[in-house]
């Protein structure tokens, strides 16, 4: 009777287990900027704002912008709707939502999602270097003599294995060359003046 007994409380658990992984819910795949954020909202940290966009909507309430990959889109739309996440741009099973900053928890373990993105700041690029290094200050003549714009002034650079023919060394109509000469020092041949080793090649590209 005990065998009996054993054998079925094994089967029942097998069962259950079984079932129960196969009615499971599958968790969406979190960026590493998401995980940091959910490790430090499970801890009670507070996440540093300066890694993350967060916007305020029309309700006033505080919101944090992802990206997020669909696997379902009606199961994804529910869940969002039912935490009170604000769907924006559709680009087939990538979406857009802002979801408010209580609700992040929640939000990742969302059903019918399968990545989730939380978006994270742009910070200046080269394109913000002229400013960042005050060349623009140079440019207008801030505390100096004249302005400064660059037209006609040599630049000297040393490196080694450059090509001569790259089109950065050319204006922008491609025809007039920028380089004037070029002092190879690995080897002998023409030394510029006052140095007794390398080759100076002149406007020969």
């Amino acid at each position: 009777m005990k065998h009996i007994v054993f054998f079925f409380l094994a089967v029942s658990g097998f069962c259950s287990s079984t079932w129960a992984q196969g009615n499971a819910v599958t968790l969406p795949n979190l960026s590493p900027s998401a995980k940091v954020y959910l490790d430090d909202m499970r801890h009670g940290r507070t996440p540093a704002s300066e890694m993350y966009v967060y916007k305020q909507l029309q309700d006033g309430h505080k919101y944090i912008s992802a990206l997020i990959k669909v696997a379902d889109a009606n199961v994804a739309a529910n869940n969002l709707q039912s935490i009170g996440a604000v769907i924006g741009t559709k680009a087939g099973n990538i979406w857009t939502v802002n979801v408010p900053v209580s609700q992040v928890v929640a939000f990742t373990t969302l059903g019918g999602i399968e990545y989730i993105q939380l978006d994270e700041p742009v910070f200046p690029q080269l394109y913000q270097a002229r400013k960042t290094t005050r060349v623009d200050s140079v440019h207008k003549g801030y505390n100096l003599p004249m302005p400064y714009s660059g037209e006609n002034v040599l630049m000297g650079i040393m490196d080694f294995g450059f090509d001569y023919n790259h089109p950065a060394f050319y204006d922008t109509t491609g025809t007039r060359y920028r380089i004037k000469k070029v002092w190879e020092m690995n080897g002998t041949g023409n030394p510029p003046a006052g140095y007794a080793y390398g080759t100076e090649v002149i406007d020969t590209f």
